[in-house]
């Protein structure tokens, strides 16, 4: 694309940020909030990668 049109595009971006923040949050035309599908809390262990075990995935061999 051309600078020209990826500029104009990051102009209407923010202005429809800017109008978006105008709005209530219960009004239609306001984004939805899209909730994440799995969250790691805070306080959550950490797995160690040397802990876990490796697959044992048979090597093929192939004979030609």
């Amino acid at each position: 694309m051309y600078p020209s049109i990826l500029n104009r595009i990051a102009d209407l971006s923010q202005m429809r940020i800017g109008v978006c923040n105008k709005l209530p949050a219960n009004h239609p035309m306001q984004p939805p909030m899209i909730e994440p599908l799995q969250t790691i809390p805070a306080d959550a262990e950490f797995v160690n990668e040397q802990a876990v075990p490796e697959p044992n995935i048979p090597e093929t061999s192939s004979s030609s």
